[in-house]
């Protein structure tokens, strides 16, 4: 028996269990475990511990010799392959709606809706859309990517599938060969887990281009190659990893609306946790290793301050919460003193990650009450539109663009209303208000009769159309 593989088999059986049943505490797991799954959702967190669980029990497979030689280079195979896929399908899509490589944008069918752009792609949730609707499976409550199916070659959804599968069954098959590779030691096993995620998930939601992605990519081709040819050829690598992670960064810079600096915490992170474990498995100067503990443990605390407390902290007397029904145009006020916001969303029959409905605000926040930006209308209900109107706007106004099929768009809040942005850093709360008002407007537009369009907002950190 393994008493490592059944301890870790335990601990994760623990966690799992405490993420399905939620709750706050699920929450602050859920926060956690996110941060290394790069994902904010609970299947994620799941997919995470599963893996690190059949890693531990691969250990087992060591002694019988399987014969996994070709198992890596098949999954590379698959990795850049569904990884070129996600990137060309995300490159036609904007050439086809003439949009700049540097903007984020969502797309609306009726009551559906995604949201994309070059440095995080959901095009690849194509796959995910062709799958469910031929095995007759849907949810409204998870993001498929189906509306952007239309748009997409017929096939690219299905060899992507194919791609993902072949790549994940590599993954898996490869683990006894890595652990036998590096004595089963921990540090190494969860080198290649993390970054082998990393890379699977992001085939599907985030594309070869999101911010965590080039740093697992540089760890998973670390950990698989062969020692003999990494220890012999270490300078060389290591080069050669330090120019594509420059160029990277280098291109990030060059077409993001952000200056100087985009923030790039979220591509320092991983990178940083990567580097951890590899020089805890090498077992190098606890000197090298203390700054990277250190900077690990700072982005935590701030990510927790910014995306975990804001959700457990007891709202003050000044806390009013908005229930919006815009289907009857009707607004209900609801005092929230001493509740959580996690609490507060479950109540109102909100999700608490993806609000639709539910603003919450402390009171006396300063900040912009006018949403801008553009809109690419596909199709209409009819060849003549209405005025737009909404529960939550005092007014919409629409104005003609250069472009054909595109008009700017100005939408004023209700001054009882959160702000749209808030004029200090904001939080978790307060984007959420944010992406309620991008319901709404999504709303009011389909009740003015326009039934698919591409929303791209102006913002600090999108460029205007």
């Amino acid at each position: 028996m393994s008493i490592p593989a059944i301890t870790v088999s335990l601990v994760a059986g623990v966690l799992a269990i405490t993420l399905i049943l939620g709750g706050e505490t699920g929450l602050v797991v859920q926060f956690l475990l996110g941060k290394f799954a790069y994902s904010t959702s609970n299947a994620a967190s799941l997919t995470l511990l599963g893996f690190l669980v059949l890693a531990q029990w691969s250990g087992a497979l060591r002694k019988a010799r399987v014969d996994a030689r070709y198992a890596l280079p098949i999954m590379g195979g698959a990795l850049v392959i569904g990884h070129g896929i996600n990137l060309w399908l995300t490159v036609i899509y904007q050439q086809e709606f003439q949009l700049p490589l540097g903007v984020h944008f969502y797309h609306w069918k009726d009551a559906e809706n995604s949201f994309s752009g070059l440095l995080h792609s959901h095009l690849g949730k194509t796959a995910i859309a062709a799958s469910t609707e031929a095995l007759g499976w849907s949810s409204p409550a998870y993001d498929t990517g189906r509306v952007f199916l239309a748009w997409v070659p017929a096939a690219a959804p299905w060899l992507l599938t194919a791609a993902f599968v072949i790549a994940t069954l590599g993954v898996l098959a490869a683990m006894p060969t890595i652990w036998r590779r590096h004595d089963g030691h921990a540090a190494a096993i969860a080198l290649y887990v993390l970054s082998s995620l990393a890379c699977l998930k992001s085939m599907l939601d985030g594309g070869p281009l999101a911010h965590s992605v080039p740093p697992a990519m540089v760890a998973l081709t670390w950990v698989a190659l062969p020692p003999a040819i990494r220890d012999r050829h270490l300078r060389s690598l290591t080069c050669v990893a330090i120019v594509l992670l420059a160029a990277y960064l280098s291109f990030w810079i060059q077409i993001s609306p952000e200056r100087p600096f985009p923030a790039i915490g979220s591509f320092l992170f991983p990178l940083a946790a990567y580097i951890w474990l590899w020089l805890a498995y090498r077992r190098h100067s606890i000197l090298w290793r203390v700054p990277l503990v250190a900077f690990i443990t700072i982005s935590l605390a701030l990510d927790a301050a910014d995306n975990l407390a804001p959700y457990l902290d007891r709202q003050s007397r000044a806390c009013i919460a908005f229930k919006i029904a815009s289907d009857q145009d009707v607004t209900d006020v609801i005092p929230c003193a001493g509740e959580s916001a996690f609490s507060l969303y479950q109540r109102l029959g909100d999700d608490p990650r993806k609000p639709s409905s539910v603003m919450i605000s402390e009171g006396g926040t300063d900040g912009p009450r006018v949403f801008v930006g553009t809109l690419h209308v596909i199709e209409t209900a009819s060849n003549r539109l209405e005025a737009p109107t909404g529960t939550v706007w005092q007014g919409i106004r629409m104005e003609s663009n250069p472009a054909a099929s595109r008009i700017n768009f100005q939408a004023v809040a209700r001054a009882d209303l959160p702000p749209v942005f808030v004029a200090e850093q904001g939080n978790a709360i307060t984007r959420n208000n944010y992406y309620v008002y991008l319901h709404q407007l999504s709303e009011a537009l389909r009740r003015a009769g326009m039934t698919e369009f591409i929303l791209v907002p102006s913002t600090a950190s999108n460029p205007a159309l």
